[in-house]
């Protein structure tokens, strides 16, 4: 039986199931699980230099004890990530110019809403873990809200496991 998480945000009205990738992305699936049942609301905004994406920025010390940010390897790796994709991306401890929730290392949550998306950061082209892609059904809803999102800025994005 195959995973899934919701991702929801109450002002955009996004409510999307993304079905895990667990036999291409099983670190990266983990991790998203561990997010999913931590139950705490993740601030995410609109990204700036990836296209048509919702960055979801967690600092190292903001996340689970059951996610171990330096054990995690690039799995299912992508850099021109598509619509309804979902991407783990890990930062190793430093700045990466204004991101700076990455400066003691973390993750970005990427969720991919359109096509065009790219993984190009201030330095330079990276990867990403593919680990999820969105339920077909959800695709135009998510890109609807992620529009909104777009406009109104930071939102408040929350994640729980389907079972």
């Amino acid at each position: 039986m195959t995973r899934a998480v919701r991702i929801s945000e109450a002002r955009s009205g996004l409510s999307a199931r993304f079905e895990l990738l667990d036999q291409l992305a099983p670190q990266s699936c983990a991790a998203l699980w561990a997010l999913a049942q931590d139950a705490t609301p993740r601030e995410a905004l609109h990204a700036m230099w990836t296209g048509p994406e919702l960055s979801c920025p967690l600092a190292a010390g903001d996340l689970p004890a059951a996610i171990d940010v330096t054990a995690l390897t690039l799995e299912n790796a992508v850099r021109h990530p598509n619509a309804g994709e979902l991407v783990l991306t890990v930062f190793d401890p430093g700045p990466i110019g204004p991101a700076r929730p990455f400066v003691d290392g973390g993750l970005d949550l990427g969720i991919f809403y359109g096509d065009g998306g790219r993984l190009l950061f201030p330095v330079g082209w990276i990867e990403g873990s593919l680990c999820a892609r969105v339920s077909p059904e959800d695709l135009d809803g998510l890109a609807s809200a992620a529009r909104l999102i777009r406009r109104q800025g930071v939102c408040e994005l929350q994640l729980e496991p389907i079972t």
